[in-house]
């Protein structure tokens, strides 16, 4: 049984206003054959969920390609071609194939493809044809599309945040794909997008609200003729179509039974819509409240959302700055906080001190 496995996987921040160019990828992570081999065989990533599954189900999996980097803004047309035309030629040349495993985020934007992710599935499918099963791998901050699910068969995303489940879901998508090319199962999918937005600060999967609809989840997974059940949480920093919390279950030959459960899930989450969106305090007051906190030499932290570098910010917001000025922060206290800024670094060294 031959299985390939390739990866183009980035997290698109549309807001960001520099582009994410081919360099982007081949200077952080491009990797071919056996080089990714060596640096994902004991990792905590994808890739290294397939290695292990390969193993465990006894199949041979042959890794053509893994473009990563951190998360950027859009990617440019030609770094998309390139990495996209690699993937695809290199599918091309070693096959045929029994399967094809990808490891894709849910939130990949290019110049030319708002839903890069469904149009490498859409590619892959192209090149495999209908009756060779496809399953990818998702990240939770995915924003998972119909074109994304129609040219798979099936999908599974991560279900913590922080991220710590990336192995044991890839070997679930490879139990699936196995048991699928050897006929023991015949998975369909039925995705529902729910027009809501869940605030990074309600995303961590550990508590509140967005546990709970982790814990529906785990109550699907247990239903019989289940195979597999994902949320998407959205990733809100790329402004396209699909963007926004999402359902994929997928079932053992019943489509009806899937889009239950899956309607049932997005009901539910619906429900919390308001628990799941922002009750942070303003600027204003964030600042106002670290002036007034007890001076007992610890830190008052504060995290700007709206700039998160995690996400793809820009790290150069100064709205923070501007309010501590404008509320006189000075003497017993001060405020530290990182800008990237290069001109105007550049500006206070020609200024010198004073």
């Amino acid at each position: 049984m031959r299985i390939a496995a390739l990866g183009f996987h980035h997290e698109t921040n549309t807001f960001q206003s520099v582009k994410t160019d081919y360099d982007a990828f081949a200077g952080y992570e491009f990797l071919r054959g056996e080089e990714i081999a060596d640096q994902h065989l004991t990792a905590k990533t994808s890739f290294s969920g397939y290695f292990r599954a390969a193993e465990k189900f006894e199949f041979d999996l042959v890794p053509l390609l893994w473009a990563f980097t951190g998360p950027t803004g859009t990617i440019t047309k030609d770094a998309f071609d390139r990495i996209a035309g690699e993937m695809i030629d290199l599918l091309k040349e070693n096959g045929p194939w029994d399967g094809v495993l990808l490891a894709q985020h849910g939130a990949a934007v290019s110049e030319e493809y708002s839903d890069m992710d469904g149009e490498i599935a859409r590619r892959v499918r192209q090149v495999v044809g209908p009756d060779t099963p496809v399953v990818m791998t998702l990240d939770l901050h995915s924003n998972i599309s119909h074109e994304q699910a129609s040219n798979t068969d099936a999908i599974v995303a991560f279900r913590t945040n922080p991220h710590l489940d990336a192995v044991e879901r890839a070997v679930e998508a490879s139990d699936i794909l196995v048991r699928t090319i050897r006929g023991e199962v015949r998975p369909v999918q039925h995705l529902v997008q729910v027009p809501m937005i869940i605030n990074i600060v309600k995303q961590p999967t550990a508590f509140g609200p967005m546990k709970e609809i982790i814990d529906d989840v785990n109550e699907v997974l247990q239903q019989n003729g289940i195979l597999s059940v994902s949320c998407g949480q959205g990733f809100p920093y790329a402004d396209v179509a699909q963007m926004g919390v999402s359902f994929l279950v997928i079932s053992d030959g019943d489509m009806d039974l899937a889009e239950l459960h899956a309607k049932w899930l997005a009901r539910r989450a619906w429900d919390r819509r308001v628990e799941l969106q922002n009750d942070s305090p303003s600027i204003q007051e964030s600042i106002s409240r670290a002036i007034a906190a007890p001076s007992d030499g610890k830190p008052t932290v504060i995290m700007d959302v709206g700039d998160n570098v995690g996400g793809g910010g820009t790290a150069d917001s100064t709205h923070l700055l501007s309010e501590a000025i404008d509320q006189g922060l000075n003497g017993e206290r001060s405020l530290l906080m990182s800008l990237f800024d290069p001109a105007g670094v550049q500006l206070c060294i020609s200024a010198g001190i004073g």
